[in-house]
């Protein structure tokens, strides 16, 4: 499983997200926006998430799943 993960330059969540990965060798992909870029805003509003990071699991096929934010990361990592 690897990880897809939308988030802002300056977004302490987003940074742990990354950190978390590094630290357990995952992979993930990572797409910086400015925090009031319009394709982020339409992201939340796709996902009905209000804050960064937006977090997917890709799959060996490639499909994204939304799962959340850091904290849902972290639960999913750590299982």
């Amino acid at each position: 499983m690897k990880y897809k993960i939308y988030g802002t330059e300056y977004c302490p969540f987003c940074k742990m997200a990354k950190e978390l990965l590094d630290h357990k060798k995952i992979e993930y992909d990572y797409l910086t926006f400015e925090p009031h870029s319009d394709t982020l805003q339409e992201l939340k509003d796709w996902t009905k998430w209000k804050t960064v990071p937006l977090v997917f699991e890709v799959d060996e096929k490639g499909t994204e799943r939304f799962i959340g934010g850091f904290t849902d990361l972290e639960e999913k990592v750590t299982e």
